[in-house]
């Protein structure tokens, strides 16, 4: 009987050695889940330059880069149903942001605000058109208004600056360009608003 019994056994054990190893090995398809964080090596450094953040349904949420190769990810836009909805970048490498972009729904930058020199306080305002500069001030005596006026041409590049060079209020100077060069100027020496100076480069 004790033969039998070990018989029974033996015969037990090779069925489920059987039959385990006639299963198969599956594994999941990843594509068919949905990130939450990605981090990126971009440069190969050996530091991550660049993080991204999804939300539940995997629609992200967040990008942070290092645009200067610091190991300080500077750089962050946020996002809005998937495109790119505003901005901030840190230029300065104090860790607080100095430039701030805002983004249309087709994800193109219109409009920016940047502190320049690191006080504290917004001194350049920019409009974009197709993700180019169209108009941009300047406050360059950091007295909070802007007294620089500067006017682009489809492509992005400069063709004219206006300046309040005394500090009135008024502007009293008109730079004319072309291919990004100087070709004429303006000024009004004695703040009557009319030009009485002619300069030609």
């Amino acid at each position: 009987m004790r033969r039998g019994m070990l018989a029974l056994l033996l015969v037990l054990f090779i069925a489920a050695v059987s039959g385990y190893s006639a299963q198969k090995v599956e594994q999941p398809d990843i594509r068919q889940f949905r990130p939450r964080e990605v981090k990126m090596d971009r440069n190969h450094d050996g530091k991550i330059d660049r993080i991204e953040i999804y939300d539940k349904s995997g629609v992200i949420q967040k990008v942070m880069v290092d645009t200067t190769g610091d190991g300080k990810l500077n750089d962050v836009v946020y996002y809005k149903n998937g495109a790119p909805e505003k901005g901030e970048r840190d230029i300065n490498g104090d860790g607080k942001p100095d430039v701030f972009l805002i983004y249309d729904k087709a994800g193109m930058i219109i409009k920016s605000r940047t502190d320049t020199n690191g006080d504290g306080k917004v001194d350049e305002w920019v409009t974009y058109r197709n993700s180019l500069p169209y108009e941009a001030q300047k406050d360059l005596n950091s007295d909070g208004k802007p007294d620089t006026f500067l006017k682009y041409n489809d492509k992005g590049m400069l063709t004219r600056v206006e300046s309040d060079t005394n500090k009135d209020g008024k502007v009293d100077e008109w730079v004319y360009y072309e291919n990004g060069k100087p070709i004429k100027a303006e000024k009004d020496t004695n703040a009557d608003g009319k030009p009485d100076t002619w300069v030609t480069y």
